[in-house]
């Protein structure tokens, strides 16, 4: 009951020194046009304190949406490869003489490959980057036979395959084209399929 009493003495006592205080301010002539100044500043920093509100939000908007768009899948040769000469001449062949069930097992594992080398120019050879395009045999297998074919190094710790000194995809594909390398692809294995579309994680 004390302490009750106490503090509503204490709130008494702080308003009537408040009240002192801001008298002789309302007994001014001015008092209004600074009150009005004063509700402006207020109303001014309340817009720019929501502006500043709606952009932060927009923007955190738009990071969640670019970290959860959807993958848009490639129908096709992609457009961004439109002035690429490897990928011109890459879908010239296919275009022309594209690979068939009709064709040796030889030639469509060559095509193969080719397009695995052609696939991992950009995103590397490792399975978080291949996954899109080829399922997790077919990786291992088209892998494991560029090892073999010495013209990519081994993985390393978290680092994935990548091409020996000297090679690249050019080098890879004309040598491939003309038969200057051994395919040592597994004999009874599947012909690997690479897809310009996102794959399926077999």
């Amino acid at each position: 009951m004390q302490k009750q009493l106490v503090s509503s003495l204490t709130k008494v006592l702080i308003a009537c020194v408040i009240g002192i205080a801001v008298q002789p301010f309302l007994k001014r002539d001015d008092i209004a046009p600074l009150i009005v100044s004063g509700l402006q500043v207020l109303v001014l920093s309340a817009i720019c304190a929501g502006c500043v509100i709606i952009v932060g939000y927009a923007h955190h908007r738009l990071q969640d949406w670019r970290a959860h768009r959807p993958h848009i899948a490639w129908q096709s040769l992609p457009q961004t490869y439109a002035y690429d000469q490897d990928a011109l001449d890459l879908a010239h062949e296919e275009t022309v003489h594209p690979a068939s069930a009709d064709d040796d097992r030889q030639r469509q594992i060559v095509d193969a490959l080719i397009r695995f080398a052609f696939v991992a120019r950009y995103g590397g050879f490792g399975w978080r980057a291949m996954c899109r395009y080829v399922g997790y045999a077919d990786w291992q297998r088209c892998l494991g036979t560029m090892l073999r074919q010495a013209v990519l190094t081994p993985p390393r710790g978290n680092q994935a395959a990548d091409w020996a000194y000297g090679w690249s995809y050019s080098r890879y594909r004309m040598s491939m084209k003309y038969g200057q390398l051994d395919v040592p692809y597994p004999t009874h294995a599947e012909i690997p399929v690479i897809l310009w579309r996102k794959s399926p994680k077999a």
